[in-house]
C-alpha cells in the first residue's frame, strides 16, 4: 500500500474507535446519572463487550499490516500535523490492544466497574474497608497489563503515558516534590491570615440549591457553553462526558451545594468546551477531544481558578448572586469576594483549596 492509502485506512478505523468510544462512554454517563441500580449488570456487560469489541479493530489483519508500515515509516517526513497525529494514535491504540490478551482487557474492564460500584457503596456508609479489595485487584490487573505492554519500564510510567504522553516518573517526583513544598510554605502564610474572615453569610447559598444550579448554568452560557450544546446532570462526583465531537456533557456532584457548585460547573464546563473545540478537519481524521489529562485540566481550572476566582468576574456576576439571594444584598462585593477565597484546607480532593 502507498503512504495515502495507509493514512485513510488509520483514519477510518480510528474513526470507528471513537464511535465505540462514544457509545461507552453514553453508557458510562447513563449509568452515572439516570439507570436504575438493577440494571448494572446488563450495563456492565454491555459496556465491556463494546471495550472488546473497540480493540479487535485494531488487531484485524489490516490493523496489524498498518502497524507494520507506520513503524517503518519516517513520521518526521509527514507535512501534516493530523497525518504525524494520525499516526502516532493509531500506533498507540494499536501497542495497547495487541499488547494485551483480549480477555485481559475485559478482565479490566469489569474490574473497573466492579471498583467503582465499590466505591459508590464505601462512600455511602463512610467505610473505606468495603473498596479496598475491588481496588486493590483493579491495581493489581493494571499493574499486571503494564508489565507486559512494557516490561523494561517502569509500571507506574506506562500508567501515566496513557494519560501524558513521555511524561516520566523521574519528572513527577521532581515536580511533587518542587509542589509539596512550595504549597506548604503558602499555606503556613495564608490559613493564619484567613481566619478573620467572616464566610458564615454564604450559608445562605446552600438553602437553595436550584437557585445555585440555576446560577451555574447561566454563567457556564454566559462564557460560551450555550443552550443548543449544553447538559447539565447531577452525580456523585463531578465529571465531563465526552459523548462525541460535540456531545460533551456537565456533571455536578449531586450532594454538592452552596457557591461550591459555581466552581465545579465552570470547571467540568472548561473540559466540555475543550473537548468540543476541535476542527472538522481533526474530527474526520478520527483524532478530535484534544489532549488528554494535564492539556484538559489545564483548561477547565483555568475557568475555575483564573477567571471564576478573580476580582473582575465577581464585579460581573455577584449582581446575579444578590438577586437570587435577596438576604446577600447587604453584603457588599469585597466581603463576598473575600468569603469565596478563604483558605479552609481539606483532605476531600475535590472541597481543597485552589487559592
Amino acid at each position: 500500500m502507498d503512504r495515502q492509502q495507509a493514512l485513510e485506512k488509520a483514519r477510518r478505523i480510528l474513526d470507528e474507535s471513537r464511535i465505540y468510544e462514544g457509545v461507552i462512554n453514553l453508557l458510562k454517563w447513563d449509568m452515572m446519572t439516570y439507570m436504575p441500580e438493577a440494571g448494572r449488570p446488563w450495563r456492565v456487560r454491555t459496556s465491556t463487550y463494546m471495550t472488546s469489541k473497540q480493540a479487535e479493530l485494531f488487531i484485524t489483519p489490516e490493523g496489524r499490516a498498518l502497524a507494520g508500515y507506520f513503524k517503518d515509516m519516517d513520521v518526521s517526513a509527514l507535512e501534516s500535523d493530523i497525518d504525524k497525529a494520525v499516526v502516532r494514535r493509531f500506533l498507540a491504540n494499536y501497542e495497547t490492544c495487541a499488547g494485551l490478551p483480549l480477555e485481559m482487557q475485559e478482565e479490566i474492564s469489569n474490574a473497573h466497574f466492579a471498583s467503582d460500584a465499590a466505591w459508590n457503596q464505601a462512600r455511602r456508609r463512610n467505610d473505606y474497608q468495603i473498596w479496598k479489595p475491588a481496588l486493590q485487584h483493579f491495581f493489581d490487573l493494571k499493574y499486571r497489563a503494564a508489565e507486559m505492554l512494557a516490561p523494561n519500564k517502569h509500571p507506574l510510567e506506562t500508567m501515566i503515558n496513557v494519560y501524558d504522553e513521555d511524561l516520566t516518573v523521574d519528572m513527577c517526583n521532581r515536580l511533587f516534590g518542587e509542589l509539596k513544598h512550595a504549597v506548604s510554605e503558602i499555606m503556613f502564610k495564608v490559613a493564619p491570615a484567613c481566619a478573620e474572615i467572616d464566610d458564615s453569610f454564604l450559608a445562605v447559598m446552600g438553602q437553595d440549591l436550584k437557585a445555585v444550579d440555576d446560577l451555574m448554568i447561566y454563567a457556564c452560557h454566559r462564557f460560551g457553553y450555550t443552550a443548543d450544546m449544553a447538559s447539565f446532570a447531577k452525580i456523585v462526583h463531578g465529571w465531563s462526558a465526552t459523548i462525541g465531537p460535540r456531545d460533551c456533557r456537565v456533571t455536578t456532584n449531586r450532594s454538592g451545594g452552596g457557591h461550591d457548585t459555581l466552581f465545579t460547573g465552570a470547571h467540568e464546563m472548561g473540559h466540555s468546551l475543550y473537548g468540543r473545540g476541535s476542527s472538522e478537519e481533526v474530527v474526520a481524521a478520527g483524532i478530535w477531544g484534544g489532549m488528554k489529562c494535564s492539556a484538559q485540566e489545564s483548561q477547565s481550572r483555568f475557568y475555575e481558578n483564573i477567571i471564576c476566582r478573580s476580582p473582575e468576574f465577581w464585579e460581573f456576576f455577584y449582581p446575579f448572586v444578590q438577586e437570587r439571594f435577596p438576604e446577600l444584598r447587604s453584603v457588599d462585593k469585597n466581603s463576598f469576594f473575600r468569603a469565596v477565597m478563604k483558605v479552609k484546607p481539606s483532605l476531600k480532593r475535590t472541597t481543597a483549596d485552589q487559592s
